[in-house]
């Protein structure tokens, strides 16, 4: 009998201590959150007009501004650029209202594409102006909310996967040779420099006047906290970018009194004084110093503003051609041509199956199953022990049993076959039968 119970105890001990690990592993997998990569390709079938960037290098147009008849010096031009104000900057550059020749429209939703003079264009397109680091960008984004059907103009004939087009007048830029397009999502910013296009140069002495851009759209989908990135939903009031923008601005402003070199800044802004310069790559290359302060203000700002957006759309800008013209400066945009990749963090352990894997351990293990605790079994049970047994309430009891097959569990005395007679006394050490 003891070597029995010793068997059954060290069995019972191996179970417990496999089962210990096995919880474990699966649990210490579970609280490290790691994240699966889901990439997905499509090609949606609606899409919303992009807004488009043009950027400009504004020294052309300080340029332009100073150098009516005499020669400007290297020295004189590095001077005026590390004093020259934000404020100066959009002053001395073209309005975004006095840009348009001409435009060209596609209606969401239908077939329809109109032509619009220049103040009906206005009427089409949001203008914003801004400027980051040395380029002046002005912003077309589509007044007209909702979607185009790709599906229906990516092969047409005439003017196939066209959003819309923008006649610029000539003789705004008359003095500019280096440009940047960007297409980026509407109403946003192109915060991320990965949306610049590589800069293209118009030589004034050709008619490459023309170009076309389209862009692919990178979706990126990340999970909050607990999760290692530790995003933070957007409509939470808190944007990454909005975030590190201000962080580098204060600080600059605080330590030097000057705008940052790498920040998008608008000329519509009501925060910030305008009437300060802003960091050059004058400064930031001839002056190491200073340089090693800038990256250490930088760091300070990525540490605090280091949760992304759980949800980021970038715009990667694709140019794909350029034709003549010789009456205005005209760039086209396309619909995406290429597919839209969305890239989603995904659980690598969902809840449910954390609870799954657990509980296969306890009956792998103990034996244990989810059928075990069905209440209509356990309430049959009970019903059928308390049927066929009854509490012994005295210390004698007369009852005719089989001797044999006399059955006592915790007080209870089960009913058998009546074959004698016996008196039985019970009491807390032993049991006691005696023929009657």
């Amino acid at each position: 009998m003891a070597t029995n119970q010793i068997v059954s105890l060290f069995f019972s001990t191996l179970c417990i201590l496999a089962l210990t690990y096995h919880v474990g592993k699966i649990s210490t997998r579970y609280f490290k959150y790691e994240t699966l990569t889901h990439l997905e390709m499509k090609r949606p079938s609606q899409v919303a007009p992009p807004a488009f960037s043009l950027c400009i290098r504004y020294t052309e147009f300080l340029l332009d501004h100073k150098l009516k008849s005499i020669i400007w010096t290297q020295f004189k031009e590095e001077s005026y650029y590390r004093n020259v104000t934000v404020r100066q900057i959009f002053d001395h550059t073209p309005p975004g209202d006095q840009l348009f020749l001409s435009c060209m429209v596609r209606y969401p939703g239908s077939y329809i594409i109109r032509s619009y003079s220049t103040n009906q264009c206005l009427k089409f397109f949001n203008i914003l102006k801004y400027y980051v680091q040395e380029y002046i960008c002005y912003q077309f984004s589509p007044s007209m909310k909702g979607t185009i059907d790709f599906n229906r103009i990516a092969s047409s004939f005439n003017y196939a996967r066209l959003a819309y087009k923008i006649d610029l007048q000539l003789k705004v830029f008359n003095r500019t040779s280096n440009f940047c397009g960007i297409v980026h999502t509407m109403d946003s910013l192109p915060f991320v420099s990965i949306q610049f296009s590589a800069e293209f140069r118009r030589e004034r002495h050709l008619v490459y006047r023309s170009y076309r851009f389209s862009g692919v759209q990178v979706n990126h989908h990340l999970l909050p906290s607990p999760y290692a990135s530790h995003c933070i939903p957007r409509h939470n009031g808190r944007d990454e970018f909005v975030c590190y923008k201000d962080c580098l601005v204060s600080m600059t402003i605080a330590k030097w009194r000057m705008f940052p070199f790498t920040e998008i800044i608008t000329d519509d802004e009501l925060v910030y004084n305008l009437d300060i310069p802003h960091l050059t790559t004058f400064e930031l290359l001839n002056n190491e110093t200073l340089a090693k302060e800038y990256d250490s203000i930088e760091t300070q700002c990525e540490y605090r503003c280091r949760f992304p957006n759980c949800h980021n759309s970038v715009t990667v800008t694709q140019m794909f051609e350029r034709s003549l013209r010789d009456d205005a400066l005209v760039f086209r945009i396309d619909l995406p041509r290429t597919f839209t990749y969305s890239i989603t963090s995904l659980p690598s352990m969902e809840i449910v199956d954390y609870v799954t894997y657990v509980l296969s351990c306890f009956g792998t293990w103990l034996g244990l199953s989810a059928m075990n605790f069905n209440p209509v079994q356990i309430w049959r049970q009970l019903k059928n022990l308390t049927q066929g047994s009854h509490q012994v309430r005295s210390s004698q009891l007369l009852i005719a049993v089989k001797p044999k097959e006399l059955l006592l569990r915790n007080g209870l005395v089960r009913r058998l076959d009546v074959d004698h007679l016996y008196l039985v006394s019970i009491d807390r050490n032993s049991v006691k039968l005696k023929h009657l």
